[in-house]
């Protein structure tokens, strides 16, 4: 069972992540489809504010 709380520990930490991005991220606060869009705003923003 440890490898279940490995991958339970690696999806909450991928979630708070994600969460972060969606508060830097403008645009990003509204619930998107998927990862891959919330992503490419990401890419997107950090592109037009050379971050």
């Amino acid at each position: 069972m440890i490898g279940c709380k490995m991958g339970e520990a690696i999806r909450e930490k991928i979630s708070e992540r994600m969460k972060l991005l969606q508060a830097i991220v403008p645009g990003c606060d509204k619930a998107l489809p998927n990862a891959a869009s919330l992503m490419k705003k990401t890419r997107n923003f950090s592109l037009q504010n050379h971050v």
